[in-house]
């Protein structure tokens, strides 16, 4: 799960991801399929492999300096979406589940470049399953859960401390400690080995500052 470590802190201190509503304006895919059965659908994404997707660092990693992956270990997950699934009196379903990429035809992690029926893109079934080819790169495993109704544009999905004490850290390129808060509990990981860098140096990538590109800063160069 490709974040920033302020974010990170407070999954870390609150034991809990926050879900999004499928309907959410804030998602970056409007593309995907919404209809009816998204109104109480929600989503947590991560990204499948341990190598790094170098995209998703300056997607979700603002800003640079604070960019972070927390990455759960198989059977953790599969602990957690078990727990999740035992609370039928909240949710309605809860699955893992690749995302399936659809352009002229379908691809998936375990499914490559198979023809499928046209009409399964608009299919009811799978709402919140299925993204553009353009996505491909996010390798997106997600998180699904359905509530009875819609209650809040986001809800929590709370995890264990042993699921919480299994997180392996990866620090992105331009990681620094410095601009965050909570030094003491950088440390204690890294004593613990649960923090790692990215294989990347800072001076091996190129990301843009988050200010680099406002509108200010444009119209200022414009102006020049």
């Amino acid at each position: 799960h490709y974040t920033t470590w302020d974010t990170f802190l407070k999954i870390y201190e609150n034991k809990s991801f926050l879900a999004t509503n499928h309907q959410s304006s804030n998602l970056n895919d409007q593309h995907e399929l919404r209809n009816k059965k998204g109104d109480s659908l929600y989503h947590v994404s991560f990204s499948y492999g341990e190598t790094e997707i170098m995209p998703m660092w300056i997607l979700y990693g603002i800003p640079k300096t604070q960019a972070v992956r927390i990455g759960i270990p198989k059977k953790k997950m599969q602990k957690w979406i078990t727990k999740l699934q035992t609370d039928q009196k909240r949710f309605e379903m809860v699955t893992l589940t690749d995302i399936i990429y659809q352009n002229k035809k379908w691809y998936s992690r375990s499914n490559l470049h198979k023809n499928l029926p046209e009409e399964w893109k608009d299919s009811h079934d799978l709402v919140g399953c299925v993204k553009h080819y353009s996505w491909r790169y996010e390798n997106e495993v997600r998180l699904l859960v359905s509530l009875p109704q819609k209650t809040d544009e986001r809800i929590k999905l709370e995890f264990s401390d042993d699921i919480r004490d299994s997180f392996e850290i990866m620090t992105g390129p331009h990681f620094d400690i410095s601009t965050c808060k909570n030094r003491e509990l950088y440390d204690e990981l890294c004593k613990e080995n649960r923090i790692s860098q990215s294989i990347f140096k800072s001076n091996e990538v190129n990301y843009r500052e988050l200010c680099g590109n406002c509108i200010h800063e444009f119209s200022k160069r414009t102006e020049e």
